[in-house]
């Protein structure tokens, strides 16, 4: 009976297993579901309903079964919310980030919705490579690197079309501003594969979103 019980937990367990941490720089802290005792290193695998807590000067990077790779950078949280099994699905995948900044790259799938959440915003992409941070205060901001994202909050319903090299402020975390073309989006580092190099961004969105200076830049 136990052997049965085992085997029934085992297969709950892999079906449900829903990323790979391909990077980790502490610190970092993981909050799995199934309360597993197991020190995450790379290589590990994360169910659906993980939590992840980056530190100061930590660095994550995860790679999702549908394909989806998500760099978290220091003092952030993220939840694996739900998670397509494979590239080729067209199952949503949905990540919340409730803390701090992170970059989302999607396979293009034109058939499969891909969701990044905040607490009072959605952004929707269908293939894409985007940045979010949150402000000092309950501000958020957004730039597209590659693709489009359309982005709703709980005060404006029709979807803000963002497209590459454009970027929004989110004020109070629900007034989207029009999206503009922010040519420092390139400053940061895109990077999300640690062979290609340092993966620590060094640019913050929030105070070169407030510069004019920066925004004229070509």
């Amino acid at each position: 009976m136990k052997s049965f019980a085992f085997i029934i937990s085992f297969l709950f367990l892999s079906s449900s297993l829903a990323s790979m941490v391909v990077f980790i720089k502490e610190p970092a802290r993981f909050e799995l579901p199934s309360m597993t005792k197991n020190k995450i290193v790379k290589g590990s695998q994360l169910e659906t309903g993980t939590r992840v807590h980056v530190g100061e000067k930590g660095l994550v990077v995860l790679k999702g079964s549908d394909g989806s790779v998500v760099k978290l950078e220091e003092n952030s949280s993220l939840e694996i919310t739900k998670m397509a099994p494979t590239s080729k699905s067209n199952d949503e995948t949905i990540y919340s980030i409730v803390k701090g900044s992170g970059f989302f790259n999607f396979p293009k799938n034109p058939n499969k919705k891909s969701t990044v959440r905040t607490r009072t915003a959605s952004m929707g992409v269908r293939g894409t490579e985007f940045f979010v941070a949150h402000g000092k205060t309950s501000d958020v901001w957004m730039c597209v690197n590659e693709g489009l994202v359309a982005v709703t909050s709980k005060k404006v319903e029709n979807p803000v079309l963002v497209k590459a090299g454009e970027g929004i402020k989110l004020s109070g975390g629900v007034d989207i501003s029009d999206p503009k073309a922010l040519p420092w989006t390139r400053k940061l580092n895109w990077k999300l594969d640690p062979a290609l190099g340092d993966l620590a961004n060094t640019v913050s969105i929030e105070e070169a979103y407030a510069s004019p200076l920066e925004m004229d830049i070509d």
